[in-house]
């Protein structure tokens, strides 16, 4: 069952929709171990949805606690909310309250949920088991409705079942409701898709290797915060990949390099001809559609981006302020992360690179970028903090832009 902490919240929660005359009913509490969220599903009327939002955004501001909150697209104004609660200075997982909403349509009530919750005697899955049962035959997915009205209990009247049944298959077929529901669904699901797009978040990584930034992004993908929050972790490697890269693009095989990384410069005009191309592929990231209607609230976790070409050896001959300007047209992370530390510790992680190199990457990442781009910047040292100290930080920087 939940955790005490995470029971002490919702009992809280509970108390103050009783306090504000809310009516609601708890009807399912998921059992959870370390990898899940504290689950819990309440009904509640649709008229009181404003009241219990700002109940909940009130009493996390009061207990100092952050929260998410997530719509479901739908045919209907209100459907379902689902809000995230948690605390992020605590490794204790989030509190995940799904709000079950009854709705009207028309002149019908979809579900009447006054009725549901002064039914105290009735058992919760089984009200749980009604909801589900409405919703599956309002989206079609029931394959006999009227064999399933006459088999299951439900606490309604015949008569308005019917009438719903009858409704819904009337409004499918008739083309004088079709237009009712084309414009509810993509009303709705266009709200949804920008809302999805404001709050996904894009985080790009830097650091020279050895630094951690692929032990890091691992664990960021699978913290069970941001995994309640975000609806989906995506990892990129430097850019958005639109474009192929330029050694398949010529159908070469990449080659391993026979000298160290600090020592391998590319001629002023190849180097402007890659940072071009390259740049290419960022601005048509900011063109794709995605960015602006998005059907999952998204994370995007970049090992290295755009920034990477304004102090790696590789582009020395390139203008780092060539790089800052280019990157105000391109879609920006909305955070930058350096790892470094101690640099004879890092450079013993990798054959490949020296305490020299290191410690220059470092520095010129502080003049070049932290200092002129307009993405803030934080240093984290994984030299001296462990990894979950490490983590902690990350995660919290992200929670408090998300």
């Amino acid at each position: 069952m939940i955790d005490e902490r995470r029971m002490r919240f919702l009992k809280e929660i509970e108390q103050e929709f009783i306090e504000r005359n809310i009516t609601f009913k708890l009807i399912d509490e998921k059992k959870i171990n370390a990898d899940f969220n504290g689950d819990v599903d309440l009904l509640a009327d649709w008229k009181h949805d404003d009241i219990i939002t700002s109940t909940i955004l009130h009493y996390c501001k009061r207990e100092k606690l952050q929260h998410s909150v997530m719509h479901h697209v739908s045919l209907m104004p209100v459907l379902s909310k689902k809000f995230i609660i948690f605390d992020p200075n605590s490794s204790t997982l989030p509190l995940q309250i799904d709000i079950n909403y009854s709705f009207h349509w028309i002149f019908f009530e979809f579900f009447n949920s006054s009725v549901l919750l002064e039914n105290r005697s009735s058992k919760n899955l089984k009200i749980k088991d009604t909801i589900l049962f409405y919703k599956n035959i309002f989206y079609r997915k029931a394959k006999h409705p009227a064999e399933c009205v006459e088999k299951m209990n439900m606490p309604f009247k015949r008569s308005r079942i019917i009438r719903f049944l009858f409704l819904i298959k009337f409004a499918s077929k008739n083309l004088s409701f079709q237009p009712i529901f084309l414009i509810n669904f993509f009303k709705n699901a266009l709200s949804q898709l920008l809302i999805n797009a404001r709050e996904s978040r894009s985080i790009a990584f830097y650091g020279s290797d050895g630094a951690g930034k692929t032990t890091i992004i691992d664990a960021v993908e699978n913290n069970p915060i941001i995994n309640a929050i975000f609806d989906e972790v995506v990892i990129r490697h430097t850019r958005p990949g639109i474009l192929p890269s330029i050694s398949a693009l010529l159908k070469r095989k990449k080659k391993i390099p026979d000298v160290k990384r600090e020592h391998r410069q590319y001629s002023f005009s190849k180097s402007h001809l890659v940072l071009l191309y390259y740049f290419a592929d960022y601005f048509l990231e900011r063109l794709n559609p995605l960015n602006f209607l998005r059907r999952k609230k998204t994370l995007i976790l970049y090992d290295r981006y755009f920034l990477e070409y304004a102090y790696q050896p590789a582009f020395q001959r390139i203008s780092p302020y060539l790089v800052l300007i280019l990157e105000k047209i391109i879609l920006r992370p909305n955070h930058n992360f350096y790892l470094s530390g101690d640099a004879k510790i890092i450079s013993s992680r990798k054959n490949e690179i020296t305490k020299h190199f290191v410690n220059e990457q470092y520095s010129l990442y502080q003049t070049y970028v932290s200092s002129i781009s307009d993405v803030p910047s934080t240093f984290i040292d994984t030299t001296k903090l462990s990894k979950v100290q490490s983590l902690d930080r990350v995660i919290t920087k992200i929670l408090n832009n998300a």
